[in-house]
């Protein structure tokens, strides 16, 4: 009867140390979430499309921060009519310190020259700053043919 009672007690307590070891576990991973959240700082990125004389109907632009300090933490659009909605994007190549951004509109008043065409909202967690690069950048007109535009990566203030 003795080892029973022992076995209970000893299986207790073995039962809280477990409990007492998951919980301090749990607290150690969130206060390195919240430290990890809290020692970045939120800018966005602004990408313009500068078509010329050319009307801008479609886009599709592939960006990648080669120094992988920066997480995307919206995606948002562009400052004309027709490209207003925030574009497509592929939430997979997210996670990768990459996105591709598409867009097209239908709109009969489509614009020309250099407009902002999407801002990417960024969580940096470096002080130096992330480093864009422009991977791949598609055009096209009204008439869905293909042109060559400038795309220009815009990196704003930290706020």
């Amino acid at each position: 009867m003795k080892r029973n009672r022992f076995i209970t007690v000893h299986g207790c307590i073995l039962c809280i140390e477990c409990f007492f070891f998951l919980f301090c576990l749990g607290c150690i991973r969130s206060e390195r979430h919240t430290r990890d959240t809290n020692s970045g700082r939120f800018m966005p990125l602004d990408i313009y499309v500068d078509s010329g004389d050319t009307p801008l109907a479609a886009y599709q632009i592939e960006i990648e921060d080669t120094s992988q300090v920066s997480a995307i933490v919206g995606i948002e659009g562009g400052e004309h009519h027709a490209f207003k909605e925030p574009p497509y994007y592929d939430s997979a190549a997210i996670d990768n310190h990459h996105v591709i951004l598409a867009s097209f509109s239908l709109n009969s008043s489509l614009p020309t020259g250099k407009i902002l065409v999407a801002t990417i909202h960024l969580l940096v967690h470096d002080r130096d700053g992330p480093d864009f690069i422009l991977r791949h950048c598609i055009t096209a007109d009204p008439n869905g043919r293909s042109f060559t535009a400038d795309v220009i990566l815009a990196l704003g203030d930290e706020s």
